[in-house]
């Protein structure tokens, strides 16, 4: 029960945080971000759940260990931003 608990919560943390994380509301990240990064959330990133801030810093901290769906959603992130400065 408590493990599927900290699932949900996750799941919503991970959702908050791609949609905080857009570079503007036209090209919020779909669903499947979500979906891409909570199993890495979970497996390198869980001791800070569910402080979104530290979370984000977890990730990207380990990008190196990411799966390549999760790597892919930072990753298009950046080359978004940089397209647009």
């Amino acid at each position: 029960m408590s493990m599927r608990m900290l699932s949900t919560a996750t799941a919503g943390l991970v959702t908050a945080l791609f949609v905080a994380m857009a570079a503007t509301p036209a090209k919020a990240q779909p669903a499947s971000s979500e979906e891409a990064c909570t199993p890495d959330v979970m497996r390198l990133c869980q001791d800070f759940v569910p402080d979104r801030d530290r979370i984000v810093g977890c990730l990207k901290a380990k990008r190196r260990q990411l799966s390549k769906e999760c790597r892919a959603v930072f990753s298009s992130k950046g080359r978004r931003h940089r397209r647009g400065a």
